[in-house]
């Protein structure tokens, strides 16, 4: 790691830049292939008979939940969305607080959250 002329080493910001993009590089994939998953079962198992793996074992079925985890708050969306908002806002400052202003600065989180909060109401006002 090289030192310029500010005191930053220029190593460690690289590092955690990758990190970042990494990270959400991951994320993306893993979001891709929630949705696609739910597509799928959606496309193939609603409104259709259980499709059997293993005899008496493991079968597909759809079913929908409408809450969270096991159905917990059930059609309250408005205490999930502040919860979402929740997490989000830690995530956001952790990666802050780690990552340093130079790679995520202030008007970016703000810009991300803006977004997030007009497509979670896009979301509601859908359903």
């Amino acid at each position: 790691m090289r030192k310029n002329g500010r005191g930053t080493f220029h190593g460690r910001e690289t590092f955690h830049g990758r990190m970042l993009v990494t990270d959400a590089i991951i994320a993306a994939i893993l979001l891709f292939l929630d949705q696609l998953t739910k597509y799928l079962a959606i496309v193939h198992l609603k409104g259709n008979p259980a499709i059997v793996l293993i005899d008496g074992v493991l079968e597909l079925q759809y079913v929908e939940n409408r809450g969270i985890a096991f159905s917990l708050f059930q059609n309250r969306k408005i205490f999930i969305l502040a919860m979402g908002f929740c997490v989000i806002a830690v995530i956001l400052y952790f990666l802050c607080k780690f990552c340093g202003t130079s790679i995520f600065g202030k008007a970016d989180v703000l810009k991300y959250l803006n977004v997030l909060i007009f497509y979670k109401k896009r979301c509601l006002n859908s359903e």
